[in-house]
């Protein structure tokens, strides 16, 4: 007796040449819809049997639909557990940040506040040497000849005193010798300002 068969849905197209083998072995077949022909003949070549079986291959649980689901689900989870630590992360760094910019703060508070002590305390300083200043400018003026005292002496004249800061380094001096003699001198003290003002002092 002699078999042909044919696998419908597989590689071959056709039955197979007729041969004494009673069985076949098919590997490597995907999953999908077969079906599965075979004939049988006598000696004499005469057909006596044909069959016709389909059947099914499912494909591994690993390409099922469940399986493909559950690999979204697993992508969905690890996306989520992705943005998750991202997130973590950005919130540590967000509060080290303000950790850091609050410190740099406390800090420039504490210059700000140092820096306006300091300017508080300058002015102070600056207001107490500028009322000397002025007392002293007071003295020098009074310890001057007055205009009043020249122009008595001497009608036609006129006194033009500037200093540079509020003393002067610079002094005139007046003495009357007699009803028709008198004595003026300008001078220029080395120096100006405070230490000036002492040099006409004591030149005076």
């Amino acid at each position: 007796m002699e078999f042909s068969y044919w696998l419908e849905g597989g590689d071959e197209e056709n039955y197979s040449v007729w041969s004494t083998q009673n069985n076949i072995k098919t590997t490597n077949l995907s999953e999908g819809n077969y079906v599965f022909h075979a004939k049988a003949r006598s000696d004499m070549n005469k057909q006596i049997l044909e069959i016709h079986l389909p059947f099914k291959i499912l494909p591994p649980w690993y390409r099922t639909i469940w399986a493909y689901i559950a690999y979204a689900i697993l992508f969905v989870l690890f996306v989520a557990l992705i943005v998750k630590l991202y997130s973590k992360r950005l919130v540590e760094q967000n509060l080290k940040l303000e950790a850091v910019i609050k410190q740099r703060t406390a800090t420039i508070e504490e210059q700000v506040n140092m820096l306006e002590e300091q300017k508080h305390e300058l002015q102070t300083q600056k207001k107490e040497i500028t009322d000397s200043i002025n007392y002293a400018q007071r003295i020098q003026q009074s310890i001057l000849p007055s205009y009043a005292e020249i122009t008595a002496a001497y009608k036609e004249t006129f006194v033009f005193f500037q200093p540079k800061d509020i003393v002067s380094g610079d002094f005139y001096w007046f003495s009357k010798v007699n009803e028709h003699e008198f004595l003026i001198a300008c001078a220029d003290c080395t120096g100006h300002g405070v230490p000036g003002a002492f040099m006409s002092t004591i030149c005076s």
